[in-house]
């Protein structure tokens, strides 16, 4: 399996530069190589991407698999995509107070961490561990907007609004059982209604706004499900 999905990728006439990496990183545990090929995207990272991909294809298939029993975390740390910023000139970022270059910096991670998980699971069969990506990956978006909210408040007001997300499991975890039965029958026209949006929306703010909500109230149907059935069972 990963001879052929490496050597599918290598084969392909346009390469997409984070693919490859998120490739490479799911099937090596070289450190060094992890962070350099997140460091930057030049010509040079690219090249050494390919001749480091090309080297983990030419593995004795035989050893391959025994190389792949070392568990990784399904869900990467968001310290692992804690990189510095860079300064933007025309946010004068030096100037910034501190509060705010750490929400610049948590955007940026829980945005590099929402892309790694986008290609990841394209490449991931399993169901639960595709749900617990999902999860993630919708918890960081919405982390990132969050981010956004209070770095646009600091430039309209000078003032710095922070505020704790609360998950998406935890909302669920904390609703009764007739607030879970309602939900069952609320949902799935709300999903169908913003699926029937989408096709016909253009991009933008918008749109970007809807594809949220709709990805949010399909996973927390199957979140919803979970629980009545685990209560159920109980």
């Amino acid at each position: 399996m990963a001879i052929s999905i490496i050597q599918r990728y290598l084969s392909a006439p346009h390469k997409n530069y984070e693919e490859g990496r998120v490739l490479f990183e799911r099937y090596s545990d070289n450190k060094v190589l992890i962070a350099l090929f997140r460091s930057g995207n030049s010509s040079y990272h690219c090249s050494r991407l390919y001749v480091e991909l090309a080297k983990l294809k030419e593995q004795d298939p035989v050893l391959v698999p025994e190389k792949l029993k070392v568990e990784k975390p399904i869900i990467p740390t968001l310290e692992s995509f804690d990189r510095p910023s860079k300064a933007i000139i025309k946010d004068d970022f030096h100037s910034l107070p501190d509060r705010i270059k750490d929400v610049y910096r948590r955007k940026n991670m829980h945005y590099s961490r929402h892309l790694q998980l986008f290609i990841e699971i394209g490449m991931t069969d399993d169901k639960d561990a595709r749900l617990e990506m999902a999860l993630t990956m919708l918890s960081d978006k919405e982390e990132v907007n969050a981010c956004w909210a209070v770095i646009d408040a600091y430039k309209e007001t000078g003032q710095i609004l922070l505020e704790e997300t609360k998950t998406l499991q935890e909302e669920v975890n904390e609703l009764s059982l007739d607030q879970l039965i309602a939900l069952i029958k609320n949902i799935p026209p709300n999903i169908s209604k913003d699926k029937g949006k989408l096709k016909t929306m253009p991009d933008g703010h918008r749109k970007a706004k809807v594809l949220l909500r709709y990805e949010r109230n399909k996973i927390k149907l199957d979140l919803v499900k979970v629980r009545l059935e685990a209560m159920n069972n109980g």
